[in-house]
């Protein structure tokens, strides 16, 4: 199977960093399992890979194509639903993972270029619920800024999610939790620091430090918009108008094995 493949290649991945890291046995009559355990440095870290085989969507799509047909696959640069749902599969087998060492858990999309052009751009819109905003400064001043959490999102849901890790099979990118109940302890972490040594980093309030994004890091409901521009207009002292990006279009091009 191309998923057995793919954790294959995140088990060699890790190991060429220095991680300790193997399969872990599945175990259908106790439960779900993660698919990988990892250690380095007295950390422990369970991994679940993903791979276009969880993606329905895409695969569909690709079945009813032709050797070497184009066919156009559209989708809108906002929260996938589908990816959603793989995620919340991602995190039920993590935390269903009998874990004595406190790991943190993370979930590996494997190869998600393979799914359509610009996915790592449709994973983090599903992962922050990133909103493109319109802002008014104190002076009267207009500029264009991105909000991370705006929009539901699956880090706000899954606290027990430390990181998603976003790879195209050319090179990877480690996207940070800061809602994770172990946010200050995981960017401690080997793993963390490993990408960040790299510049192959996403975190949200690193990020907002730099003064490159704001961050809407409130309990209230992101399906109430106006509480949301509510907080970040007091948290920052500015006039937004959020407005959503135009549909982007990409293509599915199956050349036959």
């Amino acid at each position: 199977m191309a998923k057995d493949i793919e954790k294959k290649a995140v088990i060699k991945i890790l190991q060429d960093f220095g991680f300790s890291s193997s399969e872990i046995p599945e175990e259908p009559q106790k439960g779900r399992r993660a698919d990988i355990r990892a250690t380095k440095d007295t950390q422990s870290f369970l991994i679940e890979v993903k791979t276009k085989e969880d993606h329905p969507e895409f695969t569909t799509a690709l079945k009813k194509t032709k050797d070497l047909e184009i066919v156009p696959y559209e989708k809108q640069l906002r929260r996938s639903n589908t990816f959603g749902k793989i995620i919340r599969e991602g995190v039920r087998q993590l935390e269903e993972t009998p874990d004595d060492a406190q790991s943190f858990k993370c979930i590996w999309f494997r190869a998600i270029e393979t799914l359509f052009t610009d996915a790592f751009d449709f994973m983090k819109a599903t992962l922050y619920g990133t909103r493109h905003l319109l802002v008014r400064d104190q002076s009267g001043g207009f500029s264009h800024a991105t909000c991370f959490y705006f929009d539901p999102n699956e880090f706000f849901k899954y606290p027990s999610l430390d990181a998603v890790v976003l790879d195209n099979g050319r090179g990877a990118e480690l996207s940070v939790n800061s809602f994770s109940r172990r946010f200050a302890e995981f960017r401690g972490s080997v793993l963390y620091q490993l990408f960040e040594s790299s510049r192959a980093l996403t975190d949200p309030l690193k990020l907002e430090d730099q003064k490159e994004i704001f961050v809407a890091d409130t309990d209230v409901s992101r399906n109430d918009k106006d509480a949301v521009i509510k907080f970040i207009q007091e948290k920052y002292g500015i006039s937004v108008n959020p407005f959503e990006m135009k549909s982007m279009g990409a293509a599915i091009l199956y050349t036959p094995k």
